[in-house]
């Protein structure tokens, strides 16, 4: 077997690397990158990086013709999940994609679709509350980014409903301010967390 470099000019390339002093600047290159990388791996992490809580998209909204099988596929998924902690986080899930929905639908001035959408994602809100705490009572514990991730969503979805309540009818004001008043006893559970 032959070698891939030969001694002759392994003998040449040191020569080289010493006479213009290359492995110094070669280390310093790849202690470079490595810190680089650090960092960047380190700022995904970041609590700072993350400050802004984005809602899901949520798909098809309930004005739409195929939404009753996605609530359908929903609720499945729902029935399947058996773990708590897990139903919690899906609860949250259906409950962002909800407020999104609302959003989406008071853009559109559809505003009686917006306010029942809106309610339903407090309510699943609630849902959150209760499964966590279920979860806690069987011994389980939730996500340790579960927490923080929670008092976000209270602060995104009590912001969603104040600009909601801002441009809406004086009609769905009042169901809007109920929707607002269940955000609002979430989030002083959250708190507690």
């Amino acid at each position: 077997m032959t070698p891939i470099i030969t001694q002759d000019k392994e003998d040449r390339f040191n020569q080289f690397a010493f006479h213009y002093r290359l492995y110094p600047f070669l280390a310093l290159l790849i202690l470079f990158f490595i810190v680089i990388n650090i960092l960047t791996q380190l700022s995904h992490r970041s609590v700072y990086a993350s400050s802004e809580y984005s809602l899901p998209y949520p798909g098809i909204l309930p004005n739409h013709r195929l939404y009753p099988l996605k609530a359908v596929r929903d609720r499945l998924i729902e029935f399947f999940t058996r773990d708590m902690s897990k139903k919690a986080e899906l609860y949250l899930l259906y409950a962002d994609k909800r407020i999104y929905m609302a959003q989406m639908l008071a853009e559109q001035k559809d505003w009686e679709l917006a306010e029942e959408t809106a309610s339903k994602a407090e309510k699943y809100l609630l849902k959150v509350r209760d499964s966590a705490e279920a979860s806690k009572q069987m011994g389980g514990a939730p996500d340790v980014t579960f927490s923080p991730k929670i008092k976000q969503a209270a602060a995104k979805h009590q912001q969603v409903l104040k600009d909601m309540i801002k441009k809406s009818p004086k009609e769905q004001q009042n169901g809007l301010k109920s929707s607002q008043k269940i955000n609002s006893e979430f989030a002083s559970w959250t708190k507690a967390q």
